[in-house]
């Protein structure tokens, strides 16, 4: 998914207006004299910005037509030159090639619910994301899942997230994982093992002389492995074998466990 901010496309195309109504007075005010003199190189300089910005607009959501006038006429025409009639005209074929266009895209709202989510996610997440670098992009989908109304991909996303938070545990707990008598990845290995791995792990640390230091750092392993649990146990499950399908403020609540989760994963790594 792509995300397209309408009101910035709109404001480029008012400002180029803006312009282009002055050379619209000018010429009305000349009686049509004035409509083959060149446009003055401040006018063109305040449309020049604005242009460009709108292009890269166009071209975001495939508005090639608009886009091919943008080049072929509008950054052509007033970088050699153009005539006040001759800009009032591109600009009305640009607005009719802008709506040509739209009727071939597609779009979709989001509530302000749901973009404060998105706009939001950054902020929130950014700290987990330079300790679990892996877990961002799985992130982002769920928040644009939850923003569009899709309460199942946000559940199933955010159980990978939590998947690299569970690999990040084991990671620093030194996790090893067989198969068949043969190690394997920890990424190869089911929820339930890994977690079993990191648990008897924790076990049999405690049974080894311990001070403060690494009590604290045994009941952080033995804390997050519980909070997997829970996890795999009420969502990761249910979502990878289509035994629930799940409703949004379910969905938020699966989403914000993840977060406490890493969150804890990340503020204990540090």
């Amino acid at each position: 998914m792509q995300y397209f901010n309408v009101c910035h496309f709109v404001r480029a195309l008012d400002m180029i207006e803006d312009s282009v109504n002055r050379c619209v007075r000018v010429v009305e005010g000349s009686m049509g004299i004035a409509r083959d003199q060149p446009v003055p190189k401040d006018i063109a300089d305040h449309i020049g910005p604005s242009l460009l910005y709108l292009r890269a607009k166009c071209l975001e959501c495939e508005l090639s037509n608009a886009r091919q006038r943008i080049d072929q006429k509008f950054v052509t025409g007033l970088h050699r030159g153009t005539t006040f009639g001759e800009l009032i005209h591109q600009f009305s074929e640009l607005k009719r090639d802008i709506d040509n266009d739209l009727e071939y895209r597609r779009f979709v709202f989001i509530p302000s619910s749901g973009a404060q989510v998105l706009d939001g996610l950054a902020g929130r997440w950014g700290a987990i994301w330079k300790e679990i670098p892996a877990s961002e992009k799985d992130t982002r989908d769920a928040a644009f899942c939850y923003a569009l109304g899709l309460p199942n991909a946000v559940v199933f996303h955010a159980m990978r997230v939590a998947e690299f938070g569970l690999r990040h545990l084991a990671a620093k707990m030194k996790v090893s994982l067989s198969d068949k008598g043969k190690k394997i990845p920890i990424e190869y290995g089911t929820w339930e093992k890994v977690i079993a791995k990191c648990k008897n792990t924790v076990e049999a640390a405690r049974k080894l002389p311990a001070g403060p230091k690494k009590e604290h750092r045994l009941q952080y392993y033995s804390r997050g492995a519980d909070h997997c649990e829970y996890m795999k146990d009420i969502w990761r499950n249910n979502i990878s074998h289509a035994r629930k399908s799940y409703i949004d403020p379910e969905a938020k609540a699966a989403l914000d466990r993840v977060y406490a989760f890493m969150e804890f994963l990340a503020a204990g790594s540090s």
